[in-house]
């Protein structure tokens, strides 16, 4: 039996401050979640990634390469950011391989 090995970029996202904002404001956080859901169903059909599984306020997808994963980053961050926070962006050692590209470079940018 032949394997086959291909290149993926694996994306978790968490709401910040959801804990937090559904004990202040239940309605608020449902939305949030039901919103935050939304943008991740869009960007995985747009992007041909793989939803693995919604956890909670956070969520766990697959996409086809680094840069399809970087566009949706992108996406989310135009779109307000949500509170999304992606885990270790500017140091996990994971990241080291495209931390340098200008594209990466400039929503690090953005984003901080």
């Amino acid at each position: 039996m032949k394997s086959s090995r291909r290149l993926s970029a694996i994306m978790f996202t968490d709401i910040v401050g959801y804990t937090t904002m559904i004990g202040q404001d239940e309605n608020l956080a449902i939305k949030t979640v039901t919103h935050h859901k939304k943008i991740i169903e869009h960007c995985v059909k747009k992007f041909e990634g793989e939803l693995i599984q919604f956890y909670g306020d956070g969520s766990l997808s697959i996409y086809p390469s680094a840069k399809t994963a970087l566009e949706w980053l992108e996406i989310d961050y135009d779109d307000g950011g949500l509170g999304l926070f992606f885990w270790g962006l500017k140091s996990d050692p994971k990241f080291d391989a495209v931390r340098n590209q200008k594209r990466f470079q400039k929503l690090l940018n953005k984003i901080s």
